[in-house]
């Protein structure tokens, strides 16, 4: 709810400043107004940027159990048993942060990151035009 509530006051004040560009033309306005759509982008975006480092981190995770099979005389006084059933409970997770059953990595965030940023100045260039 914070990650909408962050976007659609990002979204509002961005068209608020492209729809009065002519009236907000001084610093004394635009400046504030700037730095506002950036807190919001950075409150709405960061979640989402910890949520792809933690799918990273699980990862990572699911891929220790072969590094402690593939070093034998790191772990010597521990009995094969047991390193045995750390590489096959570390290779059956499956674990990641989704949302909407999609899982969120780096690469899906910033081509959506890219792809809206590209769309919305398509759309104010257009819109500056018109007017």
């Amino acid at each position: 709810m914070f990650i909408e509530r962050s976007t659609i006051y990002a979204i509002g004040r961005c068209i608020h400043i492209v729809g009065n560009f002519g009236f907000l033309y001084s610093n004394d306005v635009i400046i504030p107004n700037v730095a506002s759509i950036a807190l919001e982008l950075v409150l709405c975006l960061l979640p989402l940027f910890m949520a792809a480092s933690l799918t990273q981190k699980c990862k990572m995770a699911k891929s220790i159990g072969h590094r402690i099979q593939g070093r034998p005389f790191v772990y010597h006084n521990a009995a094969n048993d047991d390193l045995n059933t750390v590489l096959i409970f570390a290779s059956s997770l499956d674990m990641s942060a989704e949302l909407f059953c999609i899982p969120i990595k780096y690469n899906y965030l910033c081509f959506t990151l890219l792809s809206c940023s590209v769309t919305f100045l398509t759309i104010a260039v257009y819109h500056n035009l018109s007017a």
